[in-house]
């Protein structure tokens, strides 16, 4: 058998003549064409890279944009079938369309220009004492939301209150995507922002105004359409998980009370959720006296354009204690920040609140408590007459560095009107107030005192006057004593005299308190007890150093029961009193054992004078006698003895 044998040579020749009658035939793999990224920014390049088709050819790429329009050039493949090509992206936000062919090869395929643009805006409501600015697109620029600081004389906050935050994002591709924000919790040792919460917790939906805020918070009405824009029913939220509040850094205070809940809304087409709220670091410290919280959300958008709205809680005193919160914090230390969106840098994004000019500030009252000198502890209603006291005034709700003054008024009165008795100012330091000085000893009758702040640069009070404090001081009591004495002898009567005698009455008044006592005693004189017949009545008027004058003497009195009684008129100061009833008797001559009343002599007159008449006869009569019997005697001796 004879075998046909192909030299080499003649292969490679008719190799050679292939190629030279045949240039377009290529072997090559099927064509492919991919872009670096599936996602882009505004402004970013897209590289376009081909595979696959033919060597050394001519292969025509077109882009055709969200809007239908088709941007064409031409390339040429390498040896391979490959190319690389680039495309600028302008701003039509949406999917794009890449295709590429050479005549026999073609290929395609999309990428998504998200310009996922996030903008974070922060709420200007005007500075206080000025008609509050609501968190609404339609309040005028440069109030409402704005997308920079606030600056000095452009917002209003109290310790304690949120800051309203929202982002709006565009450009999204319908599915998954993360948001990425921190803000600073510590900033010159102090606490700025410690944590997180609802956009309406202080700037509320509630389109009813109070006094230092508008309200009316709507945070999406600009950018979405109106049945996606519900302030009051979100698309979705989450809820805020509690931070980690602890000293940072060169903060040396210790958090006490609790967080505030709060919720995280989002808004947008049916179907837009928020997912999850996660801490992606806490208290990391980013330099001297300085501390931060980063936060990551996770979120599904049902269409190319959301707003996520929150609050950022300004740290309180009540909470971190003096000198530790943010109104002890200099310059613009409120920083909230956005980092990322999808994981791609969102740009430097940092909305500051400056604390200048009353941007932090403060809504005291003032209280007052009115103090008994005698006894150091408050007076509950009423105070016995003579008494002095005080009052302290009291803020709360106040910095914890509150100055001003506060003006004291004491009233003559327990209404806190009219013209006050006194009135005093005396200077705040660092939130405590001076007492008042001492009233001095009081009259009975109704006082009060109230009290008013005058605010300072940072403190405003909303009711700068306290209430008012009302109380009483009682009438004191008295008594009075009495003694009767003899006209003749200025002796006391001890209770039992003889006929004939004369007596007047004495009274001393005495009182519960140190003031002088004024007024009149009138001395009642009775036959018998003080119920009997009034024989006479006698009102003097006390001297000027409250002792009482006597009274004058009585009649000469004859037998019998008598009595005195006494009663202080009262003042001003002193309720009035009765003494007691002091009784005495009167008795008559004696006979013998026997005692007559005078009145009963006056009808035995005529019998005991004819009794002495008789006595005085009889004794004559005996003596007489006796006289003659002594001298018939005498003679008879006289015989005998001559």
């Amino acid at each position: 058998m004879r075998t046909n044998k192909i030299s080499l040579v003649t292969l490679l020749a008719l190799l050679a003549l292939i190629s030279i009658g045949f240039p377009s035939i290529s072997v090559h793999a099927t064509a492919s064409v991919i872009t670096d990224q599936s996602d882009y920014l505004v402004g970013s390049t897209v590289t376009i890279y081909g595979s696959g088709f033919s060597r050394n050819g001519a292969v025509a790429v077109s882009v055709t944009d969200p809007n239908d329009n088709m941007t064409s050039w031409s390339v040429a493949s390498d040896s391979l079938g490959g190319f690389t090509t680039i495309y600028l992206l302008d701003h039509v936000f949406g999917n794009y369309v890449v295709t590429a062919t050479d005549g026999l090869n073609s290929a395609s395929t999309t990428f998504h220009d998200a310009s996922e643009a996030a903008n974070l805006d922060q709420c200007r409501n005007d500075a206080v004492g000025l008609t509050p600015a609501a968190c609404n697109p339609g309040t005028p620029a440069p109030l409402g939301w704005a997308n920079g600081n606030a600056q000095p004389l452009q917002a209003h906050w109290i310790e304690g209150q949120f800051i309203a935050y929202r982002v709006v994002i565009t450009g999204l591709a319908v599915g998954a995507h993360t948001l990425d924000f921190h803000y600073d919790i510590v900033h010159d040792g102090a606490h700025a922002i410690d944590y997180i919460g609802s956009v309406n917790a202080t700037e509320t939906f509630s389109t009813s105004p109070t006094v230092f805020n508008a309200n009316s918070n709507n945070p999406c009405s600009d950018v979405l359409p109106s049945s996606q824009c519900i302030p009051a029913s979100p698309s979705g939220f989450v809820t805020v998980p509690a931070a980690s509040l602890i000293k940072c850094d060169a903060s040396s205070a210790t958090f006490s009370g609790s967080q505030s809940a709060g919720k995280i809304f989002i808004y947008g087409p049916t179907g837009t959720t928020l997912e999850s709220f996660t801490y992606t670091a806490q208290n990391v410290a980013t330099g001297t006296g300085k501390c931060m919280t980063s936060v990551e959300l996770s979120f599904n958008s049902a269409g190319s354009t959301v707003v996520i709205a929150w609050g950022g809680h300004i740290a309180s005193q009540a909470n971190w204690g003096k000198g530790n919160s943010a109104v002890f914090i200099n310059g613009s230390p409120y920083h909230m920040s956005l980092d990322l969106l999808d994981g791609a840098s969102t740009g430097a994004q940092d909305r500051a609140l400056a604390v200048l000019t009353s941007a932090i500030f403060f809504l005291p009252s003032v209280t007052t408590t009115v103090i008994n000198n005698s006894s150091g502890l408050p007076v509950i209603s009423t105070m016995p007459l003579g008494s002095s006291a005080h009052d302290n005034a009291f803020l709360s709700g106040a910095a914890t560095n509150a100055g001003g003054n506060v003006t004291y008024r004491f009233y003559n009165n327990g209404l806190c009107s009219g013209t006050p008795l006194t009135s005093q100012t005396v200077t705040v330091t660092n939130g405590v107030i001076p007492p008042s000085s001492s009233t001095g000893a009081l009259a009975p009758g109704a006082y009060s005192y109230n009290a008013t702040y005058s605010g300072d640069s940072i403190d405003f009070p909303l009711l700068p006057n306290s209430a008012c404090e009302p109380f009483v001081v009682n009438t004191g009591s008295s008594g009075i004593s009495t003694m009767v004495f003899d006209a003749s002898t200025n002796a006391p009567w001890s209770g039992t005299e003889t006929t004939g005698a004369k007596g007047y009455d004495t009274a001393s008044v005495t009182t519960s308190d140190g003031f002088t006592a004024t007024g009149t005693v009138t001395y009642t004189f009775y036959k018998g007890d003080c119920s009997g017949t009034v024989v006479s009545t006698e009102t003097v008027t006390l001297t000027g150093s409250g002792s009482v004058p006597n009274s004058s003497p009585t009649a000469v009195l004859t037998a019998g029961s008598y009595a005195f009684q006494a009663v202080y008129s009262g003042d001003s100061n002193y309720s009035g009193s009765t003494s007691p009833c002091e009784s005495f008797t009167v008795t008559g001559g004696t006979i013998g054992a026997a005692v007559i009343p005078v009145d009963k002599l006056t009808l035995l007159a005529p019998f005991i004078a004819l009794a002495l008449v008789t006595l005085i006869a009889v004794g004559a009569t005996v003596l007489i006698h006796r006289r003659r019997i002594g001298r018939k005697a005498s003679q008879e001796k006289s015989t005998v003895y001559s």
